[in-house]
Order: C-alpha cells, then structure tokens, then sequence
C-alpha cells in the first residue's frame, strides 16, 4: 500500500480489486483478482477552544462571548460538545452554537471584579471515545468610582475626638 492509498484508506475509502496475470515461460496465463477489506476503527474526535479578546468588567454582559470551539469526528461529522464534569460548577458559562458564552451569573462574577476559570470542553463521538481542550478568557479590570455611605459619629459635649478613617462610610474597590 502506497502512502496515498494509507491516507485514502484512513479518510474511510474502500479499496478498489486487485487483478494480477501471471505468465509461465510458455506463455500460458492466470487470472485472479480480491478485493481487499478494510476494518473500519472508530477515531477520536478533535477538539480546540480558543479565548476570545478580553472582556471588560464593567461591561460584562449575559450571552459574551467568553471562548469559541471546533470540534470535529471523522467518523461522525460533529461530535457532541459539552463542559467537561466539574469545570462549570458555578454556572459562569453556556455553549451557544460554538461559543462559549456568559450567563446572568457569570457576567455577575465579572462585574464584581473575578478572574473567570478557564473553559474546559469535552467533545463525545458516538462511539464515546472523547478528547478534551481548556482556555482561559481575560478580564480587563476596571477602576470603579469609589463609594459612600452617610455616617454619623457621635461624641461627649467639650470632649476632643479625633477623626479615624474608619468614622467615615468610604471605600474604594
């Protein structure tokens, strides 16, 4: 078998019959031909997750697109995609088509200034052989207007008191 019949073969192509003639000296001949099988294995589909461009964490929005996939079976077309066990426990992400996008919980968590865990996927043939890929979208961390709240500070008649940054309801996150 030449390397292009290895690969035509591989790719899921049937071998076509082989005919040979044998000649004696005398001239005589001999005709046979087989067709040759092929056992059909079953392949492991491929998958790639790639991080999109950061998302901004003030802008952090359901249904962004955190991450984007190809998965592929050679035997199969498209496998089945799903967020390999005990990755999305939190619920930061949904799959959407080949995307991988926010939900209210993840855009939440962004917004409250987290650093989101990588996106982990798992594609399943269905012959159930799988192979698994990860990325990890960016945040890109905003400065938030600081805030505050009105406190009172209360203190005895003619008695000095001196102010601590704590007696005022600031802060800066």
């Amino acid at each position: 078998l030449t390397a292009a019949g290895a690969t035509f073969v591989q790719g899921g192509g049937t071998l076509p019959a082989v005919s040979l003639t044998a000649t004696d000296a005398g001239g005589l001949t001999a005709t046979d031909s087989a067709t040759p099988s092929v056992t059909a294995q079953n392949d492991a589909p491929l998958i790639t997750v790639t991080a999109a461009a950061a998302i901004l964490e003030n802008s952090a929005a359901v249904g962004d697109t955190v991450a984007t996939f190809t998965a592929t079976d050679a035997e199969d077309g498209t496998p089945s995609v799903n967020f390999t066990a005990g990755s999305n426990d939190d619920g930061y992400y949904a799959i959407s088509g080949n995307s991988v996008v926010l939900t209210a919980d993840g855009a939440a968590f962004v917004q409250g200034g987290g650093t989101l865990p990588a996106v982990n996927l798992t594609a399943t043939d269905s012959g159930s052989l799988t192979d698994s890929d990860s990325a990890t979208p960016s945040v890109t961390a905003q400065n938030d207007a600081p805030s505050g709240t009105d406190k009172t500070v209360t203190t005895s008649e003619d008695t000095t008191y001196v102010l601590k940054v704590t007696d005022f309801g600031f802060s800066d996150t």
